[in-house]
């Protein structure tokens, strides 16, 4: 009897340290993969990272590329986001890119210039920077997202090419009004030695934008051309004596003979005119250039009357000097804290020269204004300034600035003779970049 009860009360045992064993099998079990799972989550997060980061390094190398072509650049750079276009990962649903404007550095410690040739990033910082951020983000289908960064350095090439090409040029737009006597543009040859408003050209009197062209109703006697991203013409009442090329869309500009309701593929070669496929739209196009501004340091003071001989000269404000130029060139720096021009006195050129002859920078970005019936002679470079032409200034040479208003009859001649005028080395441009930072986000 007591045999049977020792049997069963040992199985009874067995039976209870076998569950427990169980028990603690099942816990210790448990606690393994209870600490394995943060693992094979982190596995899997950091394999969709690191998909993400490789897509939107894709994305970067593909803009990069694009940026430091000439011939590609306007399609990715600045305005809204982009997406890229080659084919995209496994997994990837999509990676967009936004081209974005950067200040150049100055601080030491970050950027030091003798880093970059010719001291280029100060040369470009005007008129519109030229650094860029490029900002890639990419997405996965399970809607996780990686973006990353870079900073472009803009290289430059000091162009040996014609810069004066232009009656008006602007960095950003050309903003026109509709007054009752408007804008009118021509060309001249200073060679010939005949007066250029008695002996004007009906072409040659071209406008140009890295940004959108309003025309309002001014007659353009030349050409009419944008060369910035997606940048437009329009007119309410303008009028195009040869061509408008724009790398957006043209309306409202009539182009031809003056004519109401011309605005057709072929002028027909009004008369004067050059025939011509006069409307190109969607074109692409280089940005305007910098000019490369001459060194100055040794350049005297301007005086407020007399006789001026070729040289340099600065100035803090150019307005009320009554000065004649008897030789050329004359170079006139207009720089400083309070610096501007007023064209409210007189600068006129002796007998024989041309504006060639007299060459202006202006570094300050007060608005500069030809107006009241004001006269100019020679060439005016305000890349960070607003240019404003009213009542019935005229100017014989070429200006390019930041932007340009038109308003109420002033009359542009532009001098053919300055296709062959090189100044400081020739337009500044962008040939491509090199990447100096990066930045996950």
């Amino acid at each position: 009897m007591n045999s049977k009860h020792s049997t069963r009360s040992s199985r009874g045992q067995s039976v209870v340290i076998m569950v427990l064993l169980g028990v603690l099998a099942g816990l210790w079990l448990t606690a393994i993969f209870g600490s394995l799972l943060p693992t094979f989550r982190k596995v899997g997060v950091n394999k969709a990272t690191n998909l993400a980061r490789t897509a939107a390094e894709t994305g970067l190398d593909w803009a990069v590329d694009k940026m430091s072509s000439a011939s590609t650049r306007n399609s990715v750079d600045l305005g809204t986001p982009v997406a890229y276009t080659g084919t995209l990962p496994s997994g990837v649903t999509g990676i967009s890119v936004t081209v974005s404007n950067v200040a150049c550095p100055t601080n030491a410690a970050c950027y030091t210039s003798a880093l970059d040739p010719n001291n280029a990033g100060n040369q470009l910082n005007g008129a519109g920077n030229q650094w860029r951020t490029v900002t890639s983000t990419a997405t996965l289908a399970s809607g996780r997202s990686k973006a990353i960064r870079a900073v472009l350095m803009p290289q430059v090439t000091n162009s040996s090419n014609p810069f004066w090409v232009w009656a008006m040029a602007s960095y950003t737009t050309v903003s026109g009004n509709t007054p009752s006597t408007p804008i009118k543009t021509y060309s001249y040859d200073s060679s010939n030695g005949k007066n250029p408003q008695t002996s004007k050209n009906n072409y040659g009197g071209d406008v140009g934008a890295n940004g959108s062209i309003d025309l309002g109703n001014s007659n353009i006697y030349g050409k009419v051309r944008t060369y910035g991203k997606s940048a437009n013409v329009t007119g309410s009442a303008a009028k195009v004596y040869e061509t408008i090329t724009a790398t957006g869309s043209v309306s409202g500009a009539i182009v031809g003979n003056g004519k109401a309701n011309i605005n057709v593929l072929n002028n027909g070669g009004a008369s004067g005119v050059p025939s011509a496929t006069p409307i190109v739209q969607n074109a692409a196009a280089n940005p305007i250039p910098l000019l490369n501004i001459p060194s100055h340091s040794t350049a005297a003071t301007l005086p407020g009357s007399g006789n001026v001989a070729a040289g340099q000269y600065k100035v803090n404000t150019l307005a009320a000097q009554n000065i004649t130029i008897t030789s050329g060139p004359v170079e006139i720096f207009v720089e400083g804290s309070s610096s501007k021009i007023d064209f409210s006195g007189n600068i006129t050129l002796a007998n024989g020269l041309t504006p060639k002859d007299l060459r202006i920078y202006y570094s300050g970005s007060e608005d500069v204004h030809l107006d009241n019936g004001k006269s100019f002679t020679g060439v005016v470079y305000a890349p960070n300034a607003l240019v404003h032409f009213d009542n019935g200034g005229k100017l014989f040479g070429s200006v390019v600035s930041k932007s340009i208003v038109l308003d109420n009859g002033s009359e542009f001649y532009y001098d053919t003779n300055l296709a062959n005028l090189s100044m400081g080395g020739g337009g500044v441009s962008v040939s491509g970049f090199r990447t100096i930072s990066y930045q996950e986000l």
